[in-house]
C-alpha cells in the first residue's frame, strides 16, 4: 500500500488528484493538509513514511509549502513533487536537488488527458 501525502490548498486540484488516485492505487492511505504547520507536525512524525508527497508553495492562509521543504530529509525530498507556479518556491526546490513538477494549471494539457498527466507524474517517483 502507498502513502501519499498531499499539502495543498486548492480544493480543485486536490479533488483531480485524489480521483486519479484512487482510481489507479485503490488501497493506498492518502493524507492531505491545507496547512504547513499540520504538515510539519505530521511528515517529522506520524507520516514521516509516505511513498509520495505532493507539495504546493503558496497554501494562502496555511502558510507556506517551503517550511515543509525545510524539514524534508534527503529520503524524503526524493519523494516529493512539486506542485506549484510559485518561483521562489520552486527555485527552493530545484537548490534541494527536487526534478519533479506538476503544472497544476494544466497549461496545454486537454482536459481528456489530465488524469494521464496526474498518474504519468505521480509514477515518476
Amino acid at each position: 500500500m502507498k502513502k501519499i501525502v498531499i499539502v495543498e490548498d486548492n480544493n480543485v486540484f486536490k479533488s483531480v488528484v485524489k480521483m486519479v488516485i484512487n482510481e489507479n492505487f485503490p488501497e493506498s492511505n492518502t493524507i492531505i493538509f491545507d496547512e504547513a504547520k499540520k504538515a510539519v507536525e505530521a511528515i517529522s512524525f506520524s507520516d514521516k513514511d509516505f511513498d509520495i508527497l505532493l507539495l504546493d508553495g503558496d497554501l494562502g492562509f496555511g502558510g507556506y509549502g517551503g517550511d515543509v521543504l525545510d524539514i524534508l530529509t534527503p529520503e524524503q525530498l526524493q519523494k516529493t513533487i512539486i506542485c506549484s507556479g510559485n518561483e521562489t518556491f520552486i527555485a527552493e526546490a530545484k537548490k534541494k536537488g527536487l526534478s519533479i513538477f506538476m503544472d497544476k494549471g494544466f497549461e496545454g494539457i486537454r482536459a481528456s488527458k489530465i488524469g494521464s498527466y496526474i498518474l504519468e507524474t505521480l509514477k515518476r517517483i
